[in-house]
């Protein structure tokens, strides 16, 4: 948001912008990565220890 307002007032280019929102899609996709791992980590846990029993 505030690259944005820095846009819209001439105070960055284009291409700051653009950087600046794929940094924040990298961040995104590594939060929903970092989630993924941690579910599927659990996952093996609950099978480890047989709480659950089809392995995924």
């Amino acid at each position: 948001k505030i690259m944005k307002a820095r846009y819209q007032n001439g105070l960055v280019r284009m291409l700051d912008l653009l950087d600046a929102q794929t940094q924040l899609d990298q961040a995104r996709f590594g939060r929903i990565e970092a989630l993924k791992e941690v579910y599927e980590a659990y996952a093996e846990l609950l099978f480890a220890s047989g709480l659950i029993k089809e392995e995924l």
